[in-house]
C-alpha cells in the first residue's frame, strides 16, 4: 500500500509540474510579446521623429532596433523564448545607447532609460538574463562616464526647435514603459501565488488520503493478528489431540506393525511441526501487535547465552552436531532477558539442520566497548545468504523460497530480528566458509564491561 501511495504521489508531482511548465511557457511567451508591442510602439514613435528631423543616424540605429524587434517576433514563433528575451533586450539597449549618445550625453533625460534594462531583463529572461543585462548597463554606464571625464562631448542632433517635444517624448516613453513592467511583475507575484495555493490544496488532499490508508492499513493488520490468534487457538485444540494420542500410540509400539508404527510416527512428527508453525504466527502477532512491551532490565548477554546454549542442546541439539561455545567477556544491556533469550533461540534453532556438522557461537566486545558483537553461525546451509536476508521481514514470498524442511525458519528469524531491534540492536548474515553462514547480532552497551 505504501508503494500505491508513492507512485500516486510521484505521477500527481509530475503532473502539476509539467502543468505549471506549460503554463509558465504560455505566460512567459505572452509577456515577452506585449512588452515587444509597447517597445516597438516606442520605437516607431521616435523612428518618425527622426525622419521628420532628418536625422541619419538616428534612422539607421532605430531601423536596427526595430529589425531586432521583428526577429524577436519570429523567435515567439519559433517557441525559442531565450532567443526572444536576447533579441528584445538587445533592440531596447542599442536604442538606449542610441539615445545616450544623440541627445547630449549621460546627463539627460534620455538617461532614465538605464532604469528600464534591468527590470525589464528579469520579466522577459529571468534571473540569468537579469545579472547579464544588468552587468552591460553598468559597463555601458561606466564607459560614457570615462568617455565624458576625458573630453568626449556628445551632441545633441536633435534641432533646438524639437528638443522639448524629444524630451516629452523621452519622459513619456519612460512613464508608459516603466507602469507596464511592474504590472508584469505583479501578474507573475499573482501567478506564483495561485500555483502555491493550488500545491496547497493538493498536499492536502494527499495528506488525508495518505491518513486514510494508514488507518486502513492499521484496521487490517489488527484484523490479520486477530485472525491469526483466532486461528491459532482453533488449530492448537485438535493438534494437541493429535499429539496426544499419536504419542500414546508410539508408547505401544510393540502392537503394531512396522507400517503403521511408520505412520504414526510422521503424524506425530508432522503435528509437532504444525504445532511450532501454529505458536511462531502467535508469537509474531504477539510482537506485531501495538500492545507488545518489553520487561526490561539490565542483562548480562553473556549469561543469557550460554543460557540459550544450554537449553537448546539439552532439547534440540541433534547428534553428531558439535557446538562451540566462546563468551566468557560480560556485557550489559537493558533488555527483556526472556525475548532476548527467544531471539539467540531462534537464531540456533535456524542454524541446525541434517547437513550440519559444527555450529559455533561467538560474543565479542568492539568499539571500545560500547557495542557486543554475537555471531551464531554454522559450517553448512543449503539456503543463498540474500535469500535467508530475505527471512528477517515477514514476506509471503520469502517465506515460500524457504526451506522444506525448516518450515518455520523464516517467521523465527523474522521473530527474532524484530526483537533485536526493539532492543536497539541490529541483526546481519553473511556467508562463511566453506559454505556455511552466519548471524551477526549487534547489540549498544549502556554499561561498560568494564564496570561489570
Amino acid at each position: 500500500m505504501s508503494d500505491t501511495l508513492k507512485h500516486s504521489e510521484n505521477k500527481t508531482e509530475v503532473a502539476i509540474d509539467a502543468r505549471f511548465e506549460i503554463e509558465l511557457f504560455s505566460r512567459r511567451r505572452r509577456i515577452i510579446r506585449f512588452i515587444l508591442l509597447v517597445v516597438m510602439f516606442i520605437q516607431c514613435l521616435f523612428f518618425a521623429k527622426a525622419i521628420v528631423d532628418q536625422i541619419f543616424i538616428r534612422q539607421l540605429v532605430i531601423g536596427i532596433s526595430l529589425m531586432a524587434a521583428i526577429a524577436t517576433f519570429l523567435m515567439l514563433h519559433l517557441r525559442w523564448l531565450d532567443w526572444a528575451a536576447f533579441f528584445l533586450l538587445f533592440s531596447v539597449v542599442t536604442s538606449v545607447l542610441l539615445a545616450i549618445t544623440t541627445n547630449g550625453g549621460i546627463y539627460q533625460v534620455s538617461t532614465g532609460w538605464l532604469l528600464v534594462i534591468s527590470p525589464m531583463a528579469g520579466l522577459v529572461g529571468g534571473v540569468r538574463a537579469c545579472k547579464f543585462w544588468s552587468l552591460l548597463t553598468v559597463l555601458l554606464v561606466v564607459i560614457l562616464v570615462i568617455a565624458e571625464a576625458n573630453g568626449v562631448h556628445w551632441k545633441d542632433l536633435t534641432p533646438v526647435s524639437s528638443r522639448i517635444t524629444q524630451m516629452q517624448f523621452h519622459v513619456i516613453g519612460q512613464v508608459v514603459i516603466l507602469p507596464t513592467l511592474i504590472l508584469g511583475f505583479l501578474m507573475q507575484f499573482a501567478r506564483y501565488d495561485r500555483r502555491i495555493e493550488k500545491q496547497l490544496v493538493t498536499i492536502s488532499e494527499e495528506i488525508k488520503e495518505r491518513k486514510t490508508a494508514e488507518a486502513k492499513a492499521v484496521l487490517s493488520n489488527l484484523a490479520k493478528s486477530r485472525f491469526l490468534a483466532n486461528m491459532s487457538h482453533e488449530l492448537r485444540t485438535p493438534l494437541n489431540s493429535i499429539i496426544g494420542f499419536s504419542k500414546r500410540l508410539l508408547r505401544k509400539s510393540d502392537s503394531l506393525s512396522e507400517k503403521d508404527l511408520a505412520a504414526i510416527e510422521v503424524i506425530f512428527n508432522n503435528g509437532k511441526a504444525l504445532h511450532l508453525l501454529v505458536n511462531e504466527l502467535l508469537e509474531l502477532a504477539d510482537v506485531e501487535s501495538s500492545d507488545f512491551e518489553l520487561h526490561k532490565q539490565q542483562v548480562n548477554i553473556a549469561d543469557v547465552v550460554r543460557e540459550a546454549v544450554e537449553l537448546f542442546c539439552v532439547s534440540e541439539l541433534p547428534d553428531g552436531v558439535d557446538v562451540e561455545l566462546e563468551c566468557d567477556m560480560p556485557f550489559f544491556i537493558v533488555g527483556d532477558v526472556g525475548r532476548v533469550l527467544q531471539a539467540f533461540r531462534n537464531l540456533l534453532t535456524y542454524c541446525v539442520h541434517k547437513d550440519c556438522s559444527k555450529m559455533f557461537v561467538t560474543l565479542s566486545v568492539i568499539d571500545d566497548g560500547h557495542w557486543a558483537e554475537l555471531e551464531i553461525g554454522n559450517d553448512h546451509d543449503v539456503m543463498q545468504v540474500e535469500t535467508v536476508r530475505g527471512m528477517l521481514s515477514v514476506d509471503s514470498r520469502r517465506i515460500a523460497e524457504g526451506d522444506p524442511e525448516r518450515p518455520v525458519a523464516a517467521l523465527g528469524l523474522a521473530i527474532a530480528n524484530n526483537l533485536i531491534q526493539k532492543h536497539g540492536g541490529q541483526l546481519k548474515v553473511e556467508s562463511n566458509t566453506p559454505g556455511g553462514l552466519s548471524f551477526h547480532v549487534l547489540f549498544p552497551s549502556t554499561v561498560h564491561s568494564g564496570s561489570a
